[in-house]
């Protein structure tokens, strides 16, 4: 079970938006799983998100590769850019 302390420290898909992710795809992944957090990932499968209308292989791939940098620590956009980009 996750306690509210536990969640803090959890990374939010939200943050895929630095390692490339587009806001559309972190949207749909929030809306249509109801994922909060990167390790809920963890059991999606590629016909999974493909059921989900919007999402193809242009966006599976452009998940991949998001949480390949995600796991090298390499961000290819700032936090201020992230901010820009929601606006």
């Amino acid at each position: 079970m996750v306690t509210p302390n536990d969640a803090d420290d959890r990374p939010s898909i939200a943050e895929l938006q630095r390692y490339g992710l587009s806001l559309k795809i972190i949207n749909l992944l929030e809306e249509n799983f109801t994922y909060l957090y990167i390790d809920e990932l963890q059991g999606l499968t590629v016909g999974m998100l493909l059921d989900v209308p919007m999402i193809g292989p242009g966006s599976i791939l452009s998940l991949g590769q998001a949480l390949g940098r995600w796991l090298e620590e390499k961000p290819v956009n700032t936090e201020e850019e992230c901010a820009r980009m929601k606006q």
